[in-house]
């Protein structure tokens, strides 16, 4: 029996070795240094932050224009140098949130610095950046520079403030601290959207691909816009998400797919066919980048009647949608009872 018990714990012992040598290969072999952002994304979630930050710290030893050029072939030198810039940005930003937590404030001011200046370099500096560099600076004593790109991402994202429950946290706390709050944190975070809300941009735009129009045209309604791309996975989601929740026969808002890129108008058109959206207002910018206007792709904007974006939103998580037709409803409420007065 104890000879039986003994193989038994070899072949067991033996079965563990292999797997962790193979995860060890594995986590060697991997290219894509955003695979190790996800993964760290994960372990940061469950809390276990030196796990989080060796995968991080991986993530950033693995994006090499060698590596990238494995994951990405049919980019050119400039699409691999941006997506360089763009994972380094990515990666250095997690990589502060993570020094952030352990209580490593310099470490984190330090890194969330370098994130911004690849994000900038990519042109992909999101509020979720922006954010990250406020709280921290707060926190180190640099207050007015803290709250004022806190409440720039608040702006940027009407989401911005629930996207982590730490963010939530000291974001309550440090409003609470500036505002000198009588209202509700969420009272009061509506309060200042409505009241910097900025108006649309008059930009030119074509209408499937013949009208030529300005966004300006669409003002006296209820609208929400979405800036999407047919080949953005997220774009996608967020398209089934608001199609579900969407009532057909909805008179009351007008929705609007603006595509940056007018080569895939076809792809564009298949894509809203395939999720059933009918007869959809899709949009081409004519002649701008809309890189110029947004963060990435999706972002989302509510516009009322005066032409004001009341809210915005960048990228996309599951149940946005909801949120999303919660906006609408009280955006038309508001509008209807402003009609009657």
């Amino acid at each position: 029996m104890k000879k039986i018990k003994k193989i038994f714990g070899i072949l067991i012992g033996s079965i563990i070795g292999i797997i962790l040598i193979t995860g060890f290969i594995l986590f060697q072999a991997i290219p894509n240094p955003h695979i190790y952002l996800n993964i760290s994304d994960n372990f940061i979630k469950a809390e276990k932050l030196c796990l989080a930050e060796l995968f991080t710290k991986k993530g950033i030893k693995k994006n090499t224009v060698q590596n990238l050029k494995r994951v990405y072939g049919n980019l050119s030198m400039k699409g691999l140098d941006d997506q360089l810039n763009m994972e380094y940005g990515y990666l250095y930003s997690q990589y502060s949130w993570i020094k952030y937590k352990k209580k490593e404030l310099d470490e984190a001011e330090k890194y969330i610095s370098k994130a911004l200046e690849y994000k900038k370099l990519a042109f992909q500096l999101s509020p979720a950046d922006v954010i990250r560099f406020g709280i921290i600076n707060y926190e180190m004593g640099n207050k007015q520079v803290g709250w004022d790109n806190i409440l720039k991402a608040l702006l940027e994202d009407a989401t911005i403030e629930n996207s982590d429950k730490d963010i939530n946290v000291v974001v309550n706390q440090i409003v609470k601290e500036q505002a000198k709050l009588k209202i509700s944190l969420a009272e009061y975070l509506e309060k200042i959207r409505y009241e910097n809300a900025e108006l649309l941009p008059d930009l030119p735009v074509i209408i499937g691909d013949t009208v030529k129009t300005t966004l300006h045209g669409f003002i006296g309604e209820v609208v929400m816009i979405m800036f999407f791309s047919p080949t953005c996975g997220s774009c996608r989601q967020e398209l089934e998400g608001i199609r579900k929740q969407i009532k057909p026969d909805d008179k009351g808002v007008k929705y609007i797919f603006i595509l940056n890129q007018p080569q895939k108008l076809r792809q564009a058109y298949q894509l809203l066919g395939y999720f059933n959206f009918q007869n959809p207002t899709l949009v081409m910018l004519n002649n701008i980048n809309a890189y110029d206007i947004i963060k990435a792709e999706p972002t989302t904007w509510m516009v009322n009647k005066q032409g004001k974006i009341v809210y915005r939103h960048v990228g996309y998580h599951q149940g946005d949608e909801v949120i999303y037709l919660n906006e609408i409803e009280k955006l038309k409420k508001y509008e209807t009872a402003t009609d009657r007065r």
